[in-house]
């Protein structure tokens, strides 16, 4: 349900790019903060200006995340940047927040108990395997954040349960 599909770990979303940047200054900054193998520009059909978001694809997982941690937030060019993983590439920039609001409805969509099965089984499968854990939380963040998604619906589901019993 929650599989990445699509481009490698290694590759990030940058938006909120000013629309007069020039590429050759985007491989500056990424290079800054790891190995960069391509970046890819997009431009607006009828326009030709630059949307103002690109993808890049690091060498390796490790600069990757570096860049994503470094360069998130930052000010550039007078815009804050946003950096996130690029996962599932729809064609619009915005492969991750597509696939985040699936998971927001499909967990909408589960019932109390299916939310905790679901949860008692991922929370046994990472307590018995701490390198799991750790892939989880490092190398597939947004399966880590699908699980915490569950876990919040599921406690405002039992709240809501416990306080009115009949409702649900």
């Amino acid at each position: 349900m929650f599989i990445n599909s699509g481009q490698g770990r290694d590759y990030l979303w940058i938006g909120n790019l000013p629309y007069e940047t020039q590429v050759e200054d985007l491989w500056k900054l990424f290079g800054s903060v790891g190995a960069v193998e391509s970046i890819e520009s997009h431009r607006d059909a009828k326009t030709g200006r630059s949307t103002g978001w690109v993808f890049c694809h690091y060498q390796d997982m490790e600069s990757a995340s570096v860049a994503k941690s470094l360069l998130n937030g930052i000010s550039y060019g007078g815009r804050t940047l946003a950096v996130e993983w690029a996962g599932n590439r729809d064609g619009d920039g915005l492969g991750m927040r597509s696939r985040w609001l699936r998971q927001q409805t499909e967990i909408a969509s589960m019932s109390v108990a299916e939310l905790q099965d679901m949860v008692a089984a991922v929370e046994t499968m990472l307590n018995k395997n701490d390198t799991l854990k750790k892939t989880i939380v490092v190398e597939k963040p947004d399966e880590w954040e699908a699980l915490k998604t569950c876990q919040a619906a599921l406690t405002a589901l039992q709240t809501e349960e416990a306080a009115n019993p009949s409702n649900l």
